[in-house]
């Protein structure tokens, strides 16, 4: 062996032996591998397609909800534009205020508030409101289940939103059908809030539900009798005379209606307070009989007593000592 240092050198590689090749890369490079690989991405293709599409399906019902939800607020929009027209200022209040809490940003309900309850607001000018989605038919079909499972439950107020934001948006998608679970549900919700004691409002439900059809029996009478009622009510402590006059037709009509007996009574006795003050004691002892006849009541029975024996001896009341009268004490019905 040379031991010249000047020799050259050539370092030597160290021998690297061949690596097998891996089982997994073999496996992959085989027919099963390959349909494993391609099983894979099948896999992946339809979970995105099942994915993408319950987002659109949540899409659709999310649109549909709100389609719904629209056409409620612009119906209650619209009838309380009507009720301001009409002078019914606290329905008309009831039902902004039933908007802006659902949408505090409806478009004209925060300047409609102000206007019915008299804050002295200038009135903003009616807006003409449109359905900001446009239905689809899977969508109708959606809402259109919705209010028959909505109906057959008896939640009136979802079958009406459902039933009334699909005949706007496809007025022809099975028009018998919806406009019949829309004139039902207007209708059982309308006799509900009446009974309620909510009678404005259960009267818009009936006036909404005879556009699309005739009220039943049940129906008119409830009608009528609610009617009357307001009427009555609207007259309390201004004109006692037709106070009299409208809760003696609901008596006879209807006594057993809310507090109708009660109500007739206390107009009878405010109605012969006023004669008795204005110095006609014969017809305040005809008015108090009358209440004593609805029903008995100790103290209108001095009272008849008292004015009717100022009637007959036309004695006045000295002045200054003012005869104590029985007042009417009626109260609400909760």
């Amino acid at each position: 062996m040379s031991t010249d240092p000047t020799e050259d050198t050539v370092p030597i590689s160290p021998v690297t032996a061949e690596q097998p090749t891996a089982p997994r890369r073999n496996f992959f490079r085989t027919a099963p591998g390959a349909f494993f690989v391609l099983a894979i991405l099948l896999g992946s293709v339809i979970g995105f397609a099942v994915v993408s599409g319950y987002r659109a399906g949540l899409d659709e019902r999310n649109r549909a909800a709100a389609t719904a939800q629209f056409v409620e607020l612009k119906t209650q929009y619209e009838l309380g534009i009507e009720d301001l027209a009409a002078g019914r200022k606290e329905l008309a209040a009831h039902r902004f205020e039933y908007i802006l809490s659902v949408d505090p940003a409806f478009p004209g309900a925060a300047a409609r508030l102000a206007e019915s309850q008299g804050s002295g607001v200038t009135p903003s000018p009616i807006i003409t409101l449109a359905p900001t989605a446009t239905l689809s038919p899977q969508t109708a079909a959606q809402l259109f289940a919705g209010a028959q499972s909505a109906f057959a439950a008896q939640d009136w107020d979802s079958a009406i939103q459902k039933a009334s934001a699909l005949r706007l948006a496809m007025p022809d998608y099975e028009r018998g059908q919806v406009n019949s679970i829309l004139f039902t549900s207007l209708r059982n919700r309308g006799l509900a809030s009446i009974n309620a004691g909510v009678l404005e409002l259960g009267l818009a439900d009936l006036d909404q539900a005879e556009k699309l059809g005739t009220l039943d029996a049940e129906a008119q009478q409830y009608q009528q009798w609610a009617t009357i009622y307001i009427n009555g009510v609207s007259y309390w402590g201004l004109n006692w005379p037709k106070t009299v006059e409208t809760f003696s037709l609901l008596y006879t009509l209807a006594p057993n209606f809310r507090d109708t007996t009660a109500r007739l009574h206390d107009a009878h006795i405010g109605y012969a307070n006023q004669l008795n003050a204005g110095g006609d004691p014969c017809g305040a002892a005809t008015e108090y009989a009358a209440a004593l006849e609805v029903f008995s009541d100790q103290t209108i029975v001095e009272g008849q007593s008292t004015a009717q024996a100022t009637c007959l001896t036309g004695t006045p009341t000295p002045e200054g000592t003012p005869t104590e009268l029985p007042t009417a004490t009626w109260t609400p019905t909760p």
